[in-house]
C-alpha cells in the first residue's frame, strides 16, 4: 500500500446496508417516515449485540456561536451569540474480530482551528483577538493531559473520527509525510461524501472548513467510509446527511443505554423543543408542529438534517434521568455563559462516563493494517 491510497476498511468493521436505500426515497415526507420506522427495528438489533467497554468526555473549548445558527429558524432571543462548549469522546470497544480499540471522537484541534477557520477569524475581527480569545472563549487543557490522566497516549489510539470536518485541521493529529502526528497509529474514519466535498469547497461551506487541513497528510491514515459502519459489537457510525452532506453519528450502547453523539443539534431542547424552557423555541416549535430544531449554520440539506435528528432520537431511546429528553449527546453543547442569562439549556446530560478503561494493550503498527 502507497501513502497515496486511501486505506481499505479494516476487517473488524462491518458495513450496515439496512438504511442505505431508503435514502433515496420520494417524497421527503416518506423518506422521513420510512427512515424512523427503521431506525425503531435496527436499535433493538443494535442493543442485542452487546456494550463497549467504556466512554470518556474530554471537554476542548467553550466559544461563542450564533444564536441563529444554533436555535435555527426559532431563535427569539435578542442575544446574538449563545456560548457552546465543544467537547471530545474517548470509546473503547472490541471490534468483530474481538480487537480492543481505542476511539477518540471529535478531538478538535482548537488552536488551528481558532487561526485557520473563516468564520474565527471573522470574530476576531470584530472584537479583537484578545477579547475574543480571553474574555469570549475558554480553552481546556491539551488532548495529550487529558489523555495522560486515565494513563493514555497519543500512541493508544486506533482510530480518530469527527461527525463532520467542519473546523478541522488534521495535520498536527495523523502527520503528514515529514512530520509525525500526535496519534502516530491513528486511522481517520471519515465518510467518503465528506472527504470528497472538502477536497473542493462550495463557497457556502467554506466559512466553516479549514481549505488545507487534509494537506500532505497520507492518504493510507485515512479511511473513507462507503455510508453505515458497524465498528464492533454496540458501536457504529451512521451517515446522517444534513448538516454536511458526509455528516455522521457515532452511536454506542453502554451499560447507561444507548447513546447517540452528534452536532446535528446543540441541546436536549434541540431534540424536543415542546418540551423546553425557553418560551420563544417552545412557542415555535407548537406553531410549526416540527419536533426538532436544526443546528443551521450551513444547511447543506435542511430536509435532511432533520430526518437524522429524528433517526438519531429514536435509535439514542428517552433519557432515564429526565424522560422529556433523548440520550443524544451534543458534541457541542449549549452551556451557561455571563452574558446570556437566561439562554441555557433545559437539561444537560453532562459528562458521558462508563465503564473502566482498558490500559497498556494497543496494538503495533497503523489499526487498519
Amino acid at each position: 500500500m502507497t501513502d497515496t491510497t486511501p486505506s481499505e476498511m479494516p476487517k473488524g468493521m462491518r458495513v450496515i446496508e439496512e438504511f442505505s436505500s431508503l435514502r433515496a426515497v420520494m417524497p421527503a415526507g416518506e423518506r422521513l417516515h420510512l427512515l424512523v420506522q427503521l431506525a425503531e427495528q435496527w436499535r433493538r438489533q443494535f442493543v442485542g449485540e452487546g456494550t463497549v467497554i467504556a466512554v470518556r468526555t474530554i471537554n476542548r473549548i467553550d466559544f461563542p456561536y450564533p444564536t441563529q445558527y444554533g436555535l435555527w429558524q426559532f431563535a427569539r432571543h435578542f442575544y446574538p451569540f449563545l456560548m457552546l462548549r465543544h467537547r471530545a469522546n474517548l470509546i473503547q470497544y472490541h471490534d468483530w474480530n474481538g480487537a480492543l480499540r481505542t476511539l477518540l471522537f471529535n478531538p478538535t484541534d482548537v488552536e488551528r482551528a481558532r487561526d485557520f477557520v473563516p468564520y474565527f477569524q471573522t470574530l476576531q475581527k470584530m472584537y479583537g483577538k484578545n477579547l475574543s480569545i480571553k474574555l469570549m472563549s475558554h480553552s481546556y487543557p491539551p488532548m495529550e493531559q487529558a489523555l495522560s490522566q486515565w494513563g493514555l497516549q497519543g500512541g493508544d489510539i486506533d482510530y480518530i473520527s469527527h461527525d463532520h470536518l467542519h473546523v478541522q485541521d488534521l495535520r498536527r493529529q495523523l502527520g503528514t509525510h515529514t512530520v509525525t502526528g500526535q496519534f502516530p497509529r491513528a486511522l481517520l474514519l471519515v465518510q467518503e461524501r465528506e472527504w470528497l466535498n472538502h477536497q473542493h469547497l462550495h463557497p457556502l461551506q467554506s466559512q466553516w472548513f479549514v481549505a488545507d487541513g487534509l494537506q500532505g497528510v497520507p492518504e493510507n491514515r485515512q479511511c473513507l467510509l462507503p455510508g453505515d459502519v458497524s465498528l464492533g459489537p454496540g458501536i457504529a457510525l451512521l451517515h446522517t446527511p444534513g448538516h454536511t452532506q458526509g455528516n455522521q453519528t457515532l452511536v454506542v450502547n453502554t451499560a447507561h443505554g444507548v447513546w447517540a453523539i452528534s452536532e446535528n443539534g446543540v441541546s436536549c431542547d434541540n431534540y424536543n423543543p415542546h418540551a423546553s424552557h425557553l418560551r420563544g423555541l417552545r412557542q415555535h416549535a407548537q406553531e410549526t408542529r416540527q419536533e426538532v430544531v436544526l443546528n443551521g449554520n450551513t444547511l447543506e440539506g435542511a430536509l435532511d438534517q432533520y430526518t437524522s435528528m429524528l433517526i438519531e432520537r429514536t435509535i439514542a431511546g428517552p433519557c432515564a434521568r429526565n424522560g422529556n429528553f433523548f440520550n443524544v449527546y451534543q458534541s457541542s453543547e449549549m452551556v451557561p455563559w455571563w452574558m446570556t442569562p437566561g439562554l441555557y439549556p433545559t437539561f444537560s446530560h453532562g459528562d458521558l462516563t462508563v465503564g473502566d478503561l482498558v490500559i497498556s494493550q494497543g496494538l503495533e503498527g497503523v489499526a487498519g493494517a
